[in-house]
């Protein structure tokens, strides 16, 4: 299962790179980055190894910073990755079906 962990500021929603206190992102800072070009599109997930490292910690962080959070997760089975390593899986939205008329 991989997880996903999105900070919720107001009415809006967004991932870990956004504005987010500085205690939430030092639970994750030192996380290696992806060595390769991704698209703008791409949603990262934790894997199983890395949500012991990073994201437990992350979530912790945020509860005691008052930052308000939600955990999303997805089958690995029900996704294909363009980007995985030990810690972090990078996800694409799948296009959708045109309809037959």
């Amino acid at each position: 299962m991989y997880r996903r962990i999105e900070l919720i500021t107001g009415p809006y929603k967004h991932g870990l790179m956004g504005l987010a206190p500085l205690e939430v992102a030092e639970a994750w800072m030192d996380l290696p980055q992806a060595p390769k070009r991704l698209y703008k599109n791409c949603r990262f997930y934790w894997t199983e190894y890395g949500w012991k490292l990073y994201g437990s910690k992350t979530v912790e962080a945020c509860k005691r910073a008052g930052q308000g959070f939600r955990i999303l997760t997805v089958k690995e089975c029900s996704v294909d990755p363009f980007y995985k390593d030990r810690y972090q899986v990078a996800i694409r939205p799948r296009k959708r079906q045109k309809e037959a008329a």
